[in-house]
């Protein structure tokens, strides 16, 4: 539940943005993310991670990844991928070129279940995830595309 909350609670505050600086704004995700989570860990370099990516059209209306930003662990991949993004598409709903999508993706490996994983035959502890999908209103450097400003000096959005 706890990671429910941080993907939506997150999500939903990214989605309202009309303009998302980098890193200014992200690190603010990021934080937050992680205050909602604690006392899981989710944004040290072991036990978790925070995945943020934009979505939307391509110039031939193709779902295509606009960016995808990520705090922790690099063991846990993302679900958003080239490969993957055929499902998120809505059979009959046709993209605009001002439609973009965000998607929080947080991973965590609970401290809690390294003590029973000892007493269990596997020595994995297991990993918990939770993903949420809301419409964007961010568009950055070009209206509707989604893009992060890596230009700018302060935060935009937070």
């Amino acid at each position: 539940m706890r990671l429910h909350s941080v993907t939506t609670q997150v999500g939903q505050i990214i989605a309202q943005c009309q303009h998302i600086s980098d890193p200014y704004d992200l690190n603010v995700f990021f934080a937050d993310a992680q205050q909602i989570a604690a006392p899981l860990d989710i944004t040290g370099p072991t036990n978790g991670a925070v995945i943020i990516t934009a979505i939307g059209p391509d110039q031939n209306n193709n779902l295509s990844i606009y960016w995808q930003k990520r705090i922790g662990s690099t063991v846990f991949n993302s679900g958003i991928t080239s490969a993957s993004l055929s499902q998120y598409a809505i059979s009959g709903v046709s993209m605009n070129a001002i439609q973009t999508f965000v998607v929080v993706e947080a991973f965590a490996r609970p401290g809690l279940w390294q003590f029973a994983s000892k007493l269990i035959t596997s020595q994995d502890s297991p990993v918990l995830s939770s993903q949420s999908v809301l419409p964007a209103r961010f568009f950055g450097t070009n209206i509707g595309i989604g893009r992060l400003d890596t230009t700018a000096t302060a935060r935009e959005c937070t």
